[in-house]
């Protein structure tokens, strides 16, 4: 255990760092699926069904159950570029943020500076993140010493030297000017919900203690909406008494083991502009950044639910005209356009397919009539055949003088060779027939085919 002190810095790992990828949920990955795939639609769908078994409180949940959710959960999906929404769903939404240059609009909109004017609204959807500077995450030897340290802070592993609790609550107290003991009497429930969050992050995200996988792991953003942001930010900042307890001990443990090399990063992703928009915005969020225990997330408690400060508030079209000053509406109709062309692309692929059934099936109809065609023309080729096999050998039998001619009936010395060669017209006319409607199917079946293939 490194004390507070600056030479704990030579236990951290310098950036960069090798990895082969960045840890997400399995839930993660199905929601980037779905919006890739259908958009917004998509992504509602996979959202909702999500809510529905992975939040901790479905029946309240505000995403689920407000009056015209789907609405305004479009409205908050919708109010971000697209990118913003992958970011967030593959990790990288922070790191993104802090160093790409194509990413700059979006860092001035979603990186908080604090207001000049603390006391007025300024709603939003936010994220606290703890990472280096730089937005780079934790090595999962580095994650697995917080979770050893956060075990030794209340109480589930010994602390032979007596340093480990001594350290973090130097830190608590130079961050929050509280009593670290009393911090830990006014929760008593810390013990059970530090061992919940190691569990599932050793499960879902290291594997176990023992087989550490070579990916780097994220620490776990904490989820929230304010309607004064300035005000509640700058309190998760200074570990109050309004941050989640568990949120506030990991926070901690991290600053001291490395006291310099890590920062809480606070962004705002989501700026409601409706009241309905901020206890849905807060579901929402929490689910693309996998806040919620169940993940390993800080996030104990439904979110949303805490929405009487949006309710109550009166200034609600101040907040839109602020919206659409920034170009939050802008962005907003731009979205719009786009998922109301892929929707007629599809309509136009959903036609193209039924229209392409529908030759399909004409054309098997064709083949059918074709197929039934040959076997007639066969037929009558074959009884063709036999006919002059039969006249053949007659008329090789007179020749030969096989029979007598008072032996053969008139009728048929006079018309047996005409009425042969009439069945020989006959079957030369059907055969003409077949011919011509063979090649009017087939030449159908050419278009149908060329059809089928544009």
């Amino acid at each position: 255990m490194a004390s507070a002190n600056p030479t704990a810095g030579q236990l951290f790992t310098p950036y960069p760092l090798p990895r082969e990828q960045l840890y997400t949920t399995d839930e993660q990955k199905q929601m980037l699926a779905a919006f890739q795939s259908d958009s917004y639609v998509g992504l509602l769908r996979k959202l909702r069904a999500i809510e529905e078994r992975a939040s901790p409180d479905p029946p309240k949940s505000r995403l689920l159950h407000l009056v015209d959710n789907d609405k305004y959960a479009l409205l908050v999906v919708a109010s971000v570029p697209k990118k913003v929404i992958e970011a967030l769903l593959d990790g990288t939404l922070l790191e993104k943020l802090l160093n790409d240059a194509d990413w700059k609009t979006q860092r001035q909109m979603m990186v908080h500076v604090p207001s000049m004017h603390p006391d007025e609204e300024d709603p939003g959807c936010y994220l606290n993140i703890v990472a280096r500077p730089n937005g780079r995450s934790l090595t999962p030897a580095e994650f697995e010493r917080v979770l050893s340290v956060m075990e030794v802070c209340v109480g589930l592993k010994p602390d032979p030297s007596n340093t480990v609790q001594r350290d973090v609550a130097f830190v608590y107290s130079n961050r929050s000017s509280g009593d670290w003991k009393e911090f830990l009497l006014d929760n008593p429930s810390l013990p059970t919900a530090v061992s919940k969050f190691i569990t599932a992050n050793r499960t879902l995200k290291l594997g176990s203690s023992t087989t550490i996988p070579s990916v780097d792991v994220q620490f776990p953003a904490q989820v929230g909406w304010s309607i004064r942001l300035t005000t509640h930010l700058k309190e998760h900042l200074t570990a109050a008494r309004t941050s989640p307890p568990l949120f506030v001990l990991a926070e901690c443990v991290v600053h001291c083991l490395w006291p310099t090399e890590f920062k809480m990063h606070q962004l705002v992703v989501f700026r409601p502009f409706f009241w309905q928009m901020a206890s849905i915005g807060e579901c929402i969020l929490a689910q693309l950044a996998a806040s919620y225990g169940c993940y390993g997330g800080f996030n104990g408690t439904q979110a949303g639910l805490s929405d009487s400060d949006a309710v109550q508030s009166d200034q609600w079209p101040d907040h839109q005209d602020a919206a659409l000053r920034a170009g939050i509406c802008r962005t907003i109709q731009g979205n719009m356009d786009d998922l109301m062309e892929a929707l007629r692309a599809d309509r136009k692929k959903v036609e193209t397919a039924i229209n392409g059934l529908a030759m399909q099936e004409r054309l098997e109809q064709l083949q059918s009539e074709v197929d039934n065609l040959e076997r007639v023309l066969q037929h009558e080729e074959v009884e063709t055949t036999k006919a002059l096999d039969r006249l053949t050998n007659t008329q090789e039998a007179i020749e030969a003088g096989g029979l007598p001619d008072h032996q053969i009936p008139e009728h048929k010395l006079e018309g047996g060779f005409a009425g042969g060669r009439e069945v020989l017209d006959e079957v030369d006319k059907l055969q003409k027939k077949l011919q011509k409607q063979l090649q009017h199917e087939s030449k159908s079946l050419n278009i149908i085919e060329s059809v089928l293939r544009d």
